[in-house]
């Protein structure tokens, strides 16, 4: 389903040559990749990321399985109210939304990182809607937040504080984190940076207010 666009995330998608795809869960836009055929297949990305983080993976997936990789709400391109619970079970709930507004009854699923936790609620939540599930480098179901993602908790503080870096911190937290360091180019920090750009026109009382404390899962 296509949305409304804000002024900003015009400007964010102005360079695109593509219809920019986002579903409305519950009035929340919440951006996503697809492609492929086949088999649905739910890519869940971990903190710090968002979507772009399969990008070297949807292209192995696309010739037996439809892909959707999702941008969770508050990270990438998604909405950044600030007043939603970001907890990992309302995170939960906008995915199993999503699969509702796309119109994917059942689908295999990938979660990383938090994503991972969220993977594991929904497995526990709705076992009929998935065929598979998939874990990388998760976090465990009930184990989250740890320190010191506590004062990270809301994905917007975590992209404000992301975008205090200049790009070359960046770069060098990034490197930290991968195992083929070769990988970590200009491109890809170019990749983590884009959202953040967008993220700084937005005010630092709306981060505030974004702050208050969620829901154990």
């Amino acid at each position: 389903m296509q949305v409304a666009l804000t002024v900003w995330e015009k400007e964010a998608f102005a360079s695109l040559e593509v219809p920019v795809p986002f579903a409305d869960v519950g009035g929340l836009k919440i951006f996503y990749r697809t492609g492929g055929k086949g088999e649905a297949v739910l890519l869940l990305h971990g903190i710090t990321t968002y979507s772009f983080l399969w990008k070297d993976v949807t292209p192995l997936l696309e010739e037996s399985f439809t892909f959707f990789a999702l941008d969770l709400l508050g990270c990438g391109d998604s909405s950044r109210p600030g007043n939603e619970d970001y907890s990992l079970s309302a995170q939960a709930d906008i995915v199993l939304g999503f699969m509702e507004n796309v119109g994917v009854a059942g689908a295999h699923l990938v979660g990383h990182d938090i994503g991972g936790g969220i993977a594991q609620i929904l497995a526990v939540r709705a076992p009929e809607r998935f065929l598979s599930l998939t874990l990388v480098n998760s976090v465990g179901y009930d184990y989250w937040p740890v320190q010191p993602i506590v004062s990270m908790r809301v994905p917007l503080l975590k992209h404000l504080a992301m975008a205090a870096f200049d790009r070359g911190v960046l770069r060098m937290l990034v490197q930290r984190t991968f195992h083929h360091k070769e990988k970590v180019d200009d491109g890809l920090i170019a990749e983590f940076m884009r959202p953040l750009t967008v993220i700084q026109r937005q005010t630092l009382s709306f981060a505030i207010e974004a702050a208050r404390p969620a829901p154990a899962p």
